[in-house]
């Protein structure tokens, strides 16, 4: 929840991003970690989540540097529960009579909310970039945040979740 004029700031940024993503793809990974490495702002964090989310076999590295974070990998899971019932289908009604910056607000963040990329989450970006030739290296990092979780006894319920959301990422845990 942020003032109108920042959520409309932060969806021309993504929106800007997935442009970026469309026409000069090669460029997309070093944007969003640069984007990372300049900012102590979730809300940023979390536009690079979403792009990362949506092009995850072009945001390699992006996605790593998240995964680094359980606290990213958290947020990005309640903002796709979140998503499951947009707040613009919640807004539509009784901000159907306001004046036009509302207007325009509820019209962008309507057309975001259409794209197919909310439905997933960090761990499913992760679990695609599986997929690709940075395999060996999202493992290596999941078996690294294993190992940084100690010994079962010793982990609190937030470990316990955080090594059952790397259990969930990992392809190599999955039968068919």
């Amino acid at each position: 929840v942020a003032p109108q004029v920042l959520q409309c700031y932060l969806m021309a940024l993504e929106r800007w991003l997935r442009e970026v993503a469309k026409q000069q793809a090669d460029m997309l990974d070093p944007i969003l970690l640069e984007f990372l490495k300049r900012t102590d702002n979730a809300a940023i964090a979390g536009v690079v989540a979403a792009v990362a989310i949506a092009f995850p076999f072009q945001c390699g590295e992006s996605l790593l540097s998240l995964l680094s974070s359980s606290e990213y990998v958290a947020l990005d899971r309640g903002r796709m529960v979140a998503d499951i019932s947009p707040p613009s289908q919640v807004l539509a009604g009784w901000m159907a009579g306001r004046d036009a910056e509302q207007q325009i607000f509820r019209s962008e963040r309507s057309e975001a909310d259409k794209w197919p990329s909310r439905k997933n989450d960090l761990e499913a970006a992760v679990r695609n970039l599986q997929l690709t030739n940075f395999a060996t290296r999202v493992q290596e990092r999941l078996d690294e945040l294993r190992v940084a979780l100690g010994p079962l006894d010793e982990q609190d319920d937030e470990d316990r979740l955080w090594r059952l959301a790397i259990h969930r990422m990992d392809l190599r845990e999955y039968r068919v």
